[in-house]
């Protein structure tokens, strides 16, 4: 049962939240910074408590994560929780789109390579955080993936590509420290 308050009642967080604080008038930015990239199959496992990862191994040898640097706003990652009562399932889309610039062979190639395998991937937010995706199934380069040259000069010239992971979680977070850990290029 919900209760009702005045203005002037202090309202505590009921056993199921954590009262997370308010925000001042400035809100956390949007956007990505960069996408990290590992084909699924050298994914060993991924150590995760409270919804933040602590380890990631991968195959080693060493297994290289591929970097994207993105422009500004031309990133989202996005989770959607799909719940059906009378099913009893919960499970989410965990959607990463971005773009990337220039249309020419060598990228070509390289998204083919992207769009027939399973992936994992990492993202890096404007505000420094990092979120994974793709851990229980990886990711598909999935939905619309396009490469348009434009029509007007003032037109992008580029790539977009979309990763769907279907997942039991949201995104897990992950510790800066494992990233400073990984082989990047």
């Amino acid at each position: 049962m919900l209760s009702q308050c005045s203005k002037n009642q202090i309202v505590m967080p009921c056993a199921l939240t954590q009262g997370f604080p308010v925000y001042d008038c400035s809100a956390p930015a949007g956007g990505l910074v960069r996408v990290l990239l590992l084909p699924y199959t050298e994914l060993v496992s991924v150590t995760q408590a409270s919804y933040l990862i602590s380890a990631i191994t991968d195959t080693g040898s060493p297994s290289t994560w591929y970097a994207y640097n993105l422009q500004e706003e031309t990133g989202l990652l996005e989770s959607t929780e799909n719940k059906n009562v009378q099913n009893n399932s919960l499970f989410y889309d965990v959607n990463l789109s971005f773009t990337l610039n220039k249309m020419e062979s060598a990228k070509s190639a390289e998204l083919h390579l992207l769009a027939i395998q399973r992936l994992c991937a990492i993202v890096e937010t404007v505000e420094g955080n990092y979120f994974f995706i793709g851990d229980e199934r990886g990711a598909h380069k999935t939905g619309t993936n396009t490469s348009s040259s434009g029509t007007a000069f003032g037109d992008a010239n580029q790539y977009s590509i979309n990763l769907l992971a279907k997942s039991s979680h949201d995104c897990y977070q992950v510790d800066a420290a494992v990233i400073a850990g990984l082989t990047i290029a």
